[in-house]
């Protein structure tokens, strides 16, 4: 399946299903994106607005949207690789050996995905800042969502790095891997504080 493709309705009832995948890092994957595509256009609505912008915000805003974008694309190509990876890993495991203590290739690449996934929603994270502070204030429920989503779907994704690095204790892979979930979800939390500060004071001011 090439979920860049199908219609929406096509693939929730592909993740609906008795099927293995379309599974939870495809739905993260989709998820980030949709959420890459909500500030992607907050940004481009603030370059299309006619409000005077310094050089500098007109340069953040095209840099922000163009790794919006890059994101966005990015998300859905990994939401097929997610997909492949887990029938790969299913197909090996079939005929493993279950009492086998090695990592396989499969197995890295069922993990390294996800991992790849949850890099790829932090950039959304943090890009988003400037989509929410230089937006129309009329679009930012548009680029809160967008960042809301990014942070689910980054949050998801790590959580199936975590679960399948679950009994590798004693692999090297597995503790790299954690090491660098660890990472991304410090970055992702400062991230995600930082786009939404204005937001927090705004809401305060108003009530």
């Amino acid at each position: 399946m090439n979920v860049g493709e199908v219609s929406i309705g096509a693939f929730l009832e592909a993740v609906a299903s008795e099927r293995i995948v379309p599974a939870g890092g495809t739905a993260a994957a989709v998820a980030g994106a949709t959420g890459a595509a909500l500030c992607e256009m907050t940004c481009i609505h603030a370059e299309q607005a006619t409000v005077e912008r310094s050089p500098a915000e007109v340069e953040l805003l095209a840099e922000a949207r163009e790794e919006l974008q890059r994101a966005r694309v990015r998300l859905l190509q990994l939401g097929d690789a997610d997909a492949e990876a887990i029938e790969a890993l299913q197909s090996v495991l079939r005929g493993a050996d279950t009492d086998s203590e090695e990592t396989t290739t499969e197995q890295r690449r069922a993990t390294g995905v996800p991992l790849t996934i949850a890099e790829a929603c932090l950039s959304v994270l943090e890009a988003a800042e400037v989509a929410v502070e230089l937006g129309a204030e009329n679009a930012s429920p548009d680029a809160v969502t967008g960042v809301l989503l990014a942070e689910s779907a980054l949050e998801s994704a790590l959580y199936i790095v975590r679960h399948n690095t679950a009994d590798l204790e004693n692999d090297s892979f597995a503790g790299t891997v954690r090491n660098r979930a660890a990472e991304i979800d410090t970055k992702a939390d400062y991230a995600v504080e930082c786009a939404l500060a204005d937001i927090d004071v705004a809401i305060r001011e108003r009530r």
